[in-house]
């Protein structure tokens, strides 16, 4: 499972995170909605980068799931919240 966090604590490093970006739709000022900062994934031995992200205008519930989805499968150790005007808490994340 992976690890939710609001803030990158040792020993967990940038390479290691999703981070996963809240705010509030710029048509309506009130709806919230999610997306994932692209993260670059390396593999053929190094000689190959995948991007991965999440689409905008997402709404936050369904755009974390998804993002809770693609850091299992790619084995990210947690995935940062971004959300500086607490605009998704614990308990509408389905944590305590």
């Amino acid at each position: 499972m992976v690890e939710v966090v609001d803030e990158l604590l040792p020993p967990l490093t940038k390479e290691e995170v999703f981070v996963f970006k809240v705010y509030k739709s710029p048509k309506d000022g009130e709806t919230v909605l999610g997306y994932m900062e692209p993260f670059g994934v390396v593999h053929s031995d190094g000689r190959a980068v995948t991007w991965i992200s999440t689409p905008f205008g997402v709404p936050v519930s369904k755009a974390f799931a998804d993002v809770l989805e693609l850091a299992e499968g790619h084995g990210a150790k947690a995935v940062l919240i971004n959300d500086p005007d607490k605009l998704f808490p614990n308990q509408a994340r389905g944590q305590q």
